[in-house]
């Protein structure tokens, strides 16, 4: 959860025939740098980067009134196609045509498959602006958050030694280990409550994905939603529907669910796997199914406080940026992430 970036400037008249970065950061007398000489004969924009502007190959630089109408031209990021805009070098346009709606850290559920999904993880991979949507309109994000479902058929129990006094009742954890047609997908790793905490609590919840690397996510290079812990669960909780409050009140918040995960309904089909009877006690058997069902309840419980956050947020963008043609699919994907 953050505040809203402060408002960039929009597409205003600039005068110059030339539009375009500043070129080279030549220093002043003093030493200091500066973005531009002051003879320089480039005037420089003061647009937001929204996304590469083209010249049309066709037009009469010199006769705006024949230039032919500029082609499509695929956008510098991939993502898409922008309309080219074509500038008269010949002079100054009076009023630059405003730019789409810009939409802030929305995630577009509404174009995302999820119906084989157990968990659904969130990841920002920047803050670049990006095409969200071409028809029958254009639409940009900046810092568009992207839905990575993970797939499972299959979940098994084992204890955890997590290192906790052996004199205390349960002092093992529960290793929840998922998979997909054999091949491990994620685990879930519960402790024992810390002393002071209800027996029946949960302690820390670690979700950890089957391409965690300490090493990588050390060095800064990994995708943060690989490892999510929930150190005092209920408290986290708590803070969430705080949060959804919040968003129903201050347009000004900004939430980014890349610390929070979602559960598909097909977590909800898993039957857990235990070891033979032979090598647990009807005591060992239980724990492990108890602490099975306050784990799941945990996740879906999440799950729909982070998804209802997600909606919320997005509703609030689409009402803002006047991109009300998404408002329709704000919810399909609630069928798959109840």
């Amino acid at each position: 959860m953050s505040a809203r970036p402060e408002p960039t400037f929009g597409r205003i008249p600039i005068q110059g025939s030339l539009y375009g970065a500043a070129i080279g950061s030549p220093r002043s007398d003093t030493g200091e740098p500066r973005h531009w000489p002051k003879d320089m004969a480039v005037t420089p924009t003061f647009s937001p980067k929204v996304g590469a502007i083209f010249l049309s190959a066709t037009a009469e630089r010199d006769d705006p009134e024949t230039a032919a109408p500029a082609a499509r031209q695929p956008c510098a990021g991939g993502g898409g196609h922008h309309e080219s805009m074509l500038f008269e070098a010949s002079r100054p346009p009076s009023v630059l045509e405003e730019g789409p709606p810009l939409l802030e850290s929305v995630c577009p559920t509404w174009a995302c498959d999820l119906d084989e999904a157990a968990l659904v993880l969130f990841s920002q991979p920047s803050m670049e602006t990006t095409a969200l949507r071409n028809h029958p309109r254009r639409l940009h994000c900046r810092g568009a958050v992207t839905a990575r479902p993970v797939a499972a058929d299959a979940v098994s129990w084992q204890p955890m030694r997590t290192g906790a006094p052996e004199e205390l009742l349960d002092a093992s954890g529960h290793l929840f280990q998922f998979s997909k047609d054999g091949t491990p997908t994620f685990r879930v790793e519960v402790h024992p409550p810390p002393p002071g905490r209800p027996h029946d609590a949960l302690g820390r919840v670690a979700v950890v994905q089957a391409c965690y690397s300490p090493l990588v996510a050390a060095s800064g290079l990994g995708d943060p939603s690989s490892l999510l812990e929930f150190d005092n669960p209920a408290a986290h909780l708590a803070s969430m529907r705080a949060l959804g409050e919040q968003l129903r009140t201050d347009p000004e918040i900004v939430y980014v669910p890349t610390s929070e995960l979602c559960a598909g309904k097909q977590l909800d089909h898993l039957a857990l796997r235990l070891p033979h009877r032979s090598q647990m006690t009807p005591a060992s058997e239980a724990r492990a199914r108890d602490a099975w069902a306050r784990t799941r309840d945990f996740l879906r419980t999440l799950s729909t406080l982070a998804a209802d956050a997600v909606d919320q947020y997005t509703a609030v963008e689409i009402e803002r940026t006047g991109a009300r043609e998404l408002a329709h699919g704000l919810r399909a994907w609630r069928t798959a992430v109840p």
